[in-house]
């Protein structure tokens, strides 16, 4: 029972019989109850995370990943060492803590970018509720390419964009010519302060971090999440 426009009345979701409804407004917008809404949440989220699965390679190259890397799942991934079937799990748990991410080597072609695409689709689809447009990819030398091609009242609009995405992924990160760097320690250092996520592919250690990019970016990114692979060149195979 409640009280609407001074009249006490019962207030019942219009698709059952069994929940009272005693928000005023609810009654007044003929809606579902919460248990009806929270049902109807679930059936959305369960078609949302059956189409991403579905439909990985469409879903991934959104985000920005390579035609030639959405196609890969952690269902048909294998990495190229065999004491590595943790690494699937960490990057899972990394992505779902907000904290930024590195994913090392020192040799090429170990699986560090397929890891970090087929754990962003497993996040998707696990959690159907985190939008797509949370994260965004690119390469380190793409983002400085696209920069550098701007006229200079086009930049703040494109650097707005990679400063605040919520969880950007940067491949192939310590490649960038000396005149460039500002660029790549201006884009870390405002997303540090921003607060978001990154997850970074590199060959760099922590010291060779400090080394190319200055103890400042190394000092604020020292304490992510740094998982490390190692093996062979797979596509030397």
């Amino acid at each position: 029972m409640g009280k609407l426009l001074g009249k006490t009345v019962d207030w019942y979701c219009k698709d059952c019989d069994k929940h009272e409804v005693w928000d005023p407004m609810v009654a007044a917008l003929k809606i579902r109850c919460s248990d009806c809404l929270k049902k109807e949440h679930e059936s959305n989220y369960s078609r949302i995370a059956e189409y991403r699965e579905s439909n990985a390679s469409k879903v991934m190259q959104r985000i920005g990943f390579p035609i030639n890397l959405t196609g890969y799942t952690w269902d048909d991934y294998k990495l190229s060492n065999g004491n590595q079937f943790s690494v699937p799990l960490k990057i899972d748990d990394a992505i779902m803590s907000g904290k930024s991410i590195f994913l090392h080597s020192e040799n090429s072609g170990v699986g560090k970018t397929r890891s970090a695409c087929a754990s962003v689709h497993k996040v998707l689809v696990e959690h159907p509720s985190i939008p797509e447009e949370r994260f965004k990819f690119i390469t380190e030398r793409k983002f400085v390419e696209r920069h550098n091609g701007l006229w200079q009242n086009e930049k703040k609009s494109f650097l707005d964009e990679f400063y605040g995405i919520r969880t950007l992924i940067i491949d192939e990160l310590g490649w960038v010519m000396d005149r460039d760097k500002n660029v790549v320690v201006n884009l870390l250092f405002e997303r540090y302060e921003n607060n978001r996520q990154t997850i970074i592919t590199t060959h760099l250690s922590p010291e060779s971090l400090a080394k190319m990019f200055g103890n400042s970016i190394y000092s604020r990114y020292r304490e992510a999440i740094w998982i490390s692979f190692k093996g062979k060149d797979m596509r030397a195979k």
